[in-house]
């Protein structure tokens, strides 16, 4: 931080650690994932790969990109976020720019920012507390970066929540855990979130658009509906929450974005299902892009996973409702 800055007279540094999105390491992932002779007959570079694949899971969206499936061989992933990378035409490359939540002591009020300068333009207070990495201004040429639960500011930009069209609404592919909605639903504004539910808020930009991965503070199977919002010029979209990430979000053309809705496959439910159907739709939430069918090895552990060969479907069409 520049000493030379003025800063509001009550502004104090947390030296607490910063919240990070933690996931339990899961068990070694090759044990009878498939019998041995079908291993034999998978390529060579796709057979390196697996036999390489960490023991444990990451949380989604954060583990290394993995190729592109070889032929007709099932290709194995240990996250959701190499897996849509592999598809090609991602908007939100990389690993975007992580926010940090600043709060003031009374009344109490936070918001997640990647300067303080962001904050005290926010909220005219005094008793702010701060992540102890969190300087005064942006990094040069970056914009200031605001997400306070109800609004997202980049620059002199502003988003608010509720004004905005909440995808998974009216989706029949819905998570329970998600916005519940019937399929004839007329799309509606965005839920407001309590920023001290969020334990990691990423953003990524690009020239007329940007994306928002929120994290919250959950245990068990809630780190599998993070909330992603996409911004396109004037317009903000949240999208469906199971397995979302904004590097599942893919360029469309006419100016528009895909974006997958994701449906359980199986008689286990959420807890143990077989597999998982993504129908990756356009931004109307309405027309199919491709479908993809991933199979679980282990229906305990949602994050590994195959894609099962020559089950994507083509472009075009109506999502199955």
């Amino acid at each position: 931080m520049n000493a030379s800055q003025p800063l509001p007279s009550s502004w104090r540094r947390s030296r607490g650690p910063s919240h990070v999105l933690r996931l339990a390491a899961l068990g070694a992932l090759l044990s009878a994932a498939l019998p041995a002779s079908a291993w034999a007959q998978a390529a060579p570079a796709a057979a390196a790969t697996i036999a390489s694949e960490p023991a444990t899971v990451a949380a989604p969206g954060l583990t290394p990109g993995m190729a592109k499936p070889a032929g007709s061989a099932p290709h194995r992933f240990t996250g959701y976020r190499p897996f849509y990378e592999s598809l090609g035409g991602n908007l939100f490359a990389g690993d975007g720019t992580a926010l940090a939540q600043a709060c003031t002591d009374t009344p109490r009020r936070c918001l997640w920012v990647n300067a303080m300068s962001v904050a005290v333009r926010r909220f005219e207070a005094t008793g702010w507390i701060a992540p102890g990495e969190l300087e005064m201004d942006p990094p040069k040429g970056t914009p200031g970066i605001g997400f306070d639960g109800t609004s997202l500011s980049i620059g002199e930009r502003r988003w608010r929540l509720g004004q905005g069209t909440d995808l998974a609404a009216g989706s029949a592919v819905t998570p329970a855990a998600a916005t519940q909605g019937k399929a004839d639903a007329q799309p509606r504004g965005i839920a407001a979130v309590d920023p001290e539910n969020l334990a990691q808020v990423t953003v990524w930009r690009r020239a007329g658009w940007a994306c928002v991965e929120l994290h919250f503070n959950t245990s068990g199977r809630g780190g599998r509906y993070p909330q992603v919002l996409v911004a396109q010029g004037a317009r903000l979209y949240a999208l469906p929450r199971l397995f979302s990430a904004c590097a599942a979000v893919r360029d469309a053309q006419g100016q528009r974005f895909s974006y997958p809705a994701n449906m359980y496959l199986g008689t286990g439910g959420e807890a143990e299902p077989s597999g998982l159907q993504v129908d990756y739709l356009l931004s109307d939430g309405k027309t199919r892009e491709a479908r993809y069918t991933l199979r679980y090895p282990q229906p305990e552990n949602v994050f590994v996973f195959e894609v099962v060969p020559g089950a994507a479907a083509g472009r075009g069409g109506q999502a199955g409702r």
